[in-house]
């Protein structure tokens, strides 16, 4: 059987099954969470404005400062969430490996990059960017997504300001606007370079990740299988099993004025006294519809109506 859910938090599934003679009520309680996925980056490098036709996709760490100018190029696979999603926060980690006082910032990059071709003066071996080192308005966006200041060495997250979620909700809708985030700081004259590890990274913990948490379009439709709902140990009669007895389920939103309801019909009865719930269907009740006590009475049938 099918029930439905409108948000995420804390519901509970009334049961009830009857044979016509005895009824029985049984309640579960369902907690509706988002999903987190764990991204390791898919591609990474970084540019140097010190040696502009050095490539450094294949490197174990990647390096962000002021003087020389160093930018770090980061993208993920988001493939894995469902189009549709609603993101509710994007967090980047990285694991520092060289602390530096400076403050860098995360910026969009609006065109495509190759790992292992990018360099300070082109994006790929054929094209340039914009502006040398991904500085021009072509290259990336002009909104700070986030920023970075990482004092000590060690694993540090950062979580995505509002635009930066936007981003990657819009990357999430639109996969082919994916070009993933440069880090940089070229306004910052102090040298004090950032280094932290890169994809290639041997510890697996150490590659810059993303983590996204959303709600997914499925959520809601949470398929619950294989339901039971103990019958009352008195029905013992030839008559009462041959009633195929009719069982229903109703989810209770206290929050909410609506009241989602699943109706299954009870395909199996042992004489052991268990109700197996089949399959049914979903829908939504209105506030102003009667939803059945006797599942074999009017009431019951108008619920049925309403939700065909």
């Amino acid at each position: 059987m099918t029930a439905t859910f409108g948000a995420l938090g804390s519901y509970v599934l009334k049961l009830e099954a009857t044979d016509g003679q005895y009824t029985t009520t049984d309640y579960v309680n369902i907690l509706v969470n988002p999903l987190t996925a764990s991204l390791t980056a898919a591609s990474d490098t970084y540019l140097d404005g010190k040696k502009t036709t050095m490539n450094y996709g294949a490197g174990a760490s990647l390096i962000v400062n002021g003087n020389p100018d160093n930018a770090a190029l980061l993208k993920w696979d988001l493939s894995g969430i469902p189009a549709g999603s609603t993101l509710q926060s994007a967090t980047l980690s990285i694991n520092v490996t060289g602390a530096s006082a400076d403050t860098y910032e995360i910026y969009e990059l609006k065109r495509s990059w190759t790992e292992t071709q990018a360099t300070w003066n082109k994006s790929n071996s054929a094209t340039s960017w914009q502006s040398a080192g991904a500085h021009g308005s072509l290259d990336r966006g002009a909104t700070v997504l986030g920023t970075v200041t990482a004092s000590a060495v060690g694993i540090r997250n950062v979580v995505l300001n509002a635009a930066g979620l936007a981003v990657v909700q819009g990357w999430v809708n639109n996969p082919a606007t994916n070009f993933g985030f440069i880090l940089q700081d070229y306004a910052n004259t102090i040298k004090d370079d950032l280094a932290f590890s890169s994809r290639e990274a041997t510890i697996a913990a150490n590659r810059p990740q993303l983590q996204v948490v959303y709600s997914p379009p499925i959520l809601a439709s949470q398929t619950l299988s294989v339901l039971t709902a103990l019958a009352p140990q008195q029905v013992a009669s030839q008559a009462a099993v041959a009633r195929k007895p009719s069982a229903k389920a109703v989810v209770m939103e206290p929050a909410r004025d609506s009241v989602f309801a699943a109706l299954a019909t009870a395909r199996d009865y042992s004489p052991a006294g268990r109700i197996t719930l089949a399959s049914g269907v979903r829908g939504r009740l209105p506030a102003a519809a009667p939803v059945a006590t006797d599942v074999s009475g009017a009431a019951f049938d108008a619920a049925i109506a309403m939700l065909l």
